[in-house]
């Protein structure tokens, strides 16, 4: 996995966790975690504001609940994106933009997030999604002379040096222990569920 998209899931934790844990804590004890002391005790940040003034009072139910809500399907949603699937990364962006409300870290964590996920490293074409993927050959006779005898085909997902994300259906080389060089072909380690498809004989 790009460093990119790690970064991306750190950052996610943090303020996905955040939200579900403020949020459900202010549900069931009553209220938002605030300094006890100091000048700003028992005050909200400055995302309070934003939202008063669209008409939602800070401390109600309703508002308790978007920060629970947001956080839990943004945690789901991570999981989806570290299993690379490629709906996941307009999941992620969706929920980096619908927290940007949330002064003044959570504004700051979600910029991030939208600008590393509209990086090549992390873009949403990362996802193992065989939708466009081209079919891979069905006859034998369409295999290349060294990969007749083979059985199956199956899709190879990797980065290139540059971080681009390459998807191509690959055949395992023809296995002759006598021949010298003749080697079976090894997947990317990205690619640890690689997808087998027969073909004709």
């Amino acid at each position: 996995m790009h460093w990119l998209r790690w970064f991306v899931l750190l950052l996610a934790v943090i303020e996905g966790g955040w939200l579900a844990f403020d949020g459900g804590r202010a549900l069931v004890v009553g209220d938002y975690v605030t300094p006890s002391t100091g000048r700003f005790a028992g005050q909200l940040g400055p995302w309070s504001k934003i939202v008063s003034a669209i008409g939602i009072a800070p401390r109600s139910t309703l508002m308790k609940s978007i920060h629970f809500v947001l956080g839990a399907t943004w945690l789901a949603v991570m999981v989806f994106f570290a299993c690379r699937f490629q709906w996941a990364w307009w999941g992620m962006l969706g929920c980096a933009i619908a927290a940007l409300w949330y002064l003044p870290f959570g504004t700051l964590l979600s910029m991030t997030q939208i600008i590393l996920l509209l990086c090549p490293g992390a873009a949403r074409q990362d996802g193992l999604s065989m939708a466009r993927l081209p079919r891979p050959p069905t006859n034998a006779s369409d295999l290349p002379p060294g990969q007749r005898r083979s059985g199956f085909w199956s899709m190879d997902s990797s980065f290139n040096r540059r971080g681009r994300h390459t998807r191509q259906w690959v055949g395992p080389a023809r296995r002759n222990p006598k021949k010298r060089g003749a080697l079976p072909l090894r997947l990317n380690k990205v690619n640890k569920s690689a997808t087998a498809f027969p073909t004709g004989r």
